[in-house]
């Protein structure tokens, strides 16, 4: 989780498409390593991830001035 949250800080200046790539390869790895446990277990890590990518979209979209509605 650690990784995850090193990959996705707020003020990144990364495109959303590099930062995707990069958790990416970080979900193989992870999936390659715990492939054999249960099924559910990566719940918690993919709502961390939609969590931490939708703070990101929400503070770029601050500084829009069009400001795209939700």
């Amino acid at each position: 989780m650690n990784s995850i949250r090193r990959l996705t800080p707020r003020k990144s200046g990364q495109s959303m498409e590099a930062t995707i790539a990069q958790i990416n390869r970080v979900t193989v790895g992870w999936f390659s390593y715990f492939r054999h446990c249960t099924w559910n277990i990566f719940d918690k890590y993919d709502g961390m991830v939609r969590k931490r990518l939708r703070r990101q979209l929400l503070k770029r979209h601050r500084r829009n001035p069009k400001r795209l509605c939700r």
